[in-house]
């Protein structure tokens, strides 16, 4: 077969320089648990991105479109009810849908949902369908909408109304893409066909190639495959390929704006034409913790988006480039640190569930060559059933100079934990990340998370001295702790005790066989101070008391 490429031929691109934006970078910081999925054009010189999130209290989960214009600047962010993301396609009004499954949490997912937005980027309308798992969708130019599972198509009008479902037999659906407005292409994994709105096969060939992306371009029928694309006739007949691996071995997808033909891979973009093959190509040069999820070219500037991520705290990105590689350059850099912690236990209406409250103050370096005015930092603890538990806190109008260091109070931590015996206490690691400092993913995130490791003390009510078959006194304490066991221990235990500050004070290994053991100790402070005994069976915790001195 002809190869339509010249290779490694780099030609010059006749792109309209003048007219791109210059390229920059948003890290979106409204919360902490975000990404960008994929992003399209919107509107002139504009974006719009999409993806999940979640509100700053970190557990009510959702998704949303974020809107940008050519400068960086965010214009809106609207909530979209889909549980989770499948695929976007664009109306003739210049609008989107969006599909994917019902919002849905920590349960079996069963049922899908579509929304429209117009061209400003709000809701016209929701739907739900009685379908597992819409994975794609496809808009004609008349706006009848194709949208699938992996292997049954639903064809609804432009309002989202249905108008037939049919099972499709090519095999799990890899794609799909409108001819015209009565031929839907379907490339399933085991056949490619051409099918009428009403699920009737017009024609259909056999596959066994990984289809991983499909468009058509001047009226042929495009076929992304591993490290090629593969032209076909309007009649699925082949005409032509274009060798990919010189480039990548990992083409994630098309992306156009029907001047410019590119394919993005997990790394950079390669441009190409029908005529000609590849003509170039470019990293993405993201920053390190960066992965780029999405791509999209708008005249001479790709956007891509996709999440800054650093030990699973995420901050959504999106960045543009020009079409020489250029992009965003920056330095920004923060470090953070906990200057002070304290905590303290309440009580709840709840028999043996307790909270505990911890109150810290938190500081900030500017190690960066410009100020920072606005950071965001994020509190991260329990894990809770639909999502990370955790406190957010925009920081804005900082004035931190280079060199700068600034300490701020963080808003009051609250844990829940349930079913805590009456006499126990509880060491808590916590955590709190710096990101996105002015709305820039941070350039070194070696030293963006601190975390402490707290002994909460539960001081609500009287404490009994017994716990199970062990028997500590006196209580109060003075100088000394004496231990009695029930029987002689069958293996060592580790002894700490921690000061009302939940600082650890003391630490001693209690000997295997012992049936008592005398620790002398020396307390200052008043206070309730928590004694651990932990080993390979066993682990007691017990509040003990001393009186100011």
């Amino acid at each position: 077969m002809k190869q339509r490429y010249t290779a490694l031929l780099l030609i010059p691109l006749f792109v309209p320089f003048g007219q791109a934006q210059t390229p920059f970078e948003y890290a979106d910081q409204r919360t902490a648990y975000v990404h960008y999925d994929d992003v399209i054009p919107f509107g002139t010189g504009g974006w719009l991105t999409w993806g999940g999130a979640c509100d700053d209290s970190g557990v009510n989960c959702g998704n949303a479109v974020v809107r940008y214009d050519g400068a960086g600047t965010l214009l809106s962010i609207v909530g979209v009810p889909v549980g989770s993301w499948s695929d976007l396609a664009t109306m003739p009004d210049g609008g989107v849908l969006i599909c994917g499954s019902s919002p849905m949490c920590d349960v079996i997912v069963n049922t899908s949902a579509a929304v429209r937005l117009d061209a400003t980027g709000s809701i016209l309308w929701t739907r739900e369908f009685v379908l597992a798992d819409l994975r794609h969708c496809a808009v004609a130019t008349s706006g009848t909408i194709a949208m699938a599972t992996e292997d049954t198509v639903l064809i609804t009008t432009a309002d989202g109304d249905s108008l037939r479902a049919w099972p499709s037999n090519t095999g799990t659906i890899a794609e799909m893409h409108w001819l015209n407005d009565s031929s839907l292409l379907v490339a399933g994994a085991s056949a490619i066909a051409i099918i009428d709105p009403m699920g009737t096969t017009i024609l259909s060939i056999a596959n066994t190639q990984e289809i991983r992306d499909v468009t058509v371009v001047n009226d042929e029928v495009l076929l992304l495959l591993p490290g090629m694309i593969q032209s076909r006739s309007d009649q699925l007949l082949p005409i032509d390929s274009i060798d990919l691996s010189a480039w990548t071995s990992d083409a994630k997808g098309f992306t156009g704006d029907g001047t410019t033909n590119l394919v993005r891979s997990s790394t950079g973009m390669i441009q190409f034409e029908l005529d000609q093959g590849v003509l170039n190509n470019f990293d993405f040069d993201a920053p390190e913790g960066y992965q780029v999820l999405g791509a999209a070219v708008q005249g001479a500037t790709i956007s891509t988006c996709g999440v800054g991520t650093y030990l699973g705290r995420t901050s959504g990105v999106v960045r543009t480039h020009l079409f020489d590689g250029a992009s965003a350059e920056h330095d920004n850099n923060v470090g953070i640190f906990i200057a002070s912690v304290d905590s303290t236990w309440t009580n709840s209406p709840w028999t043996n569930v307790y909270a505990f409250h911890q109150l810290c103050h938190v500081g900030v370096v500017n190690h960066g060559t410009t100020p920072v005015s606005e950071l965001m930092i994020e509190y991260f603890g329990t894990s809770w059933i639909c999502g990370p538990a955790g406190v957010v806190m925009d920081l804005t109008g900082l004035q931190l100079a280079p060199g700068d260091t600034a300490v701020f109070p963080f808003p009051e931590l609250l844990t829940t934990y349930f079913t805590i015996p009456q006499n126990d206490s509880v060491e808590v690691e916590f955590c709190l990340v710096a990101l996105s400092p002015d709305n820039i993913f941070d350039r070194d995130l070696s030293d963006n998370e601190t975390c402490s490791v707290v002994q909460f003390v539960n001081t609500v009510g009287m404490d009994e001295e017994e716990m199970g078959a062990i028997r500590v006194g006196p209580n109060p304490i003075s100088d000394r702790i004496d231990i009695t066991f029930a029987s002689p221990l069958r293996g060592a235990l580790n002894a700490q005790l921690f000061d009302p500050t939940g600082r650890q004070l003391a630490e001693v290994a209690v000997p295997a066989g012992s049936s008592t053991f005398s620790w002398p100790v020396l307390v200052g402070q008043g206070g309730v101070y928590v004694l651990t005994l932990s080993g390979q069976d066993l682990f007691r915790s017990l509040k003990l008391v001393a009186s100011d001195r």
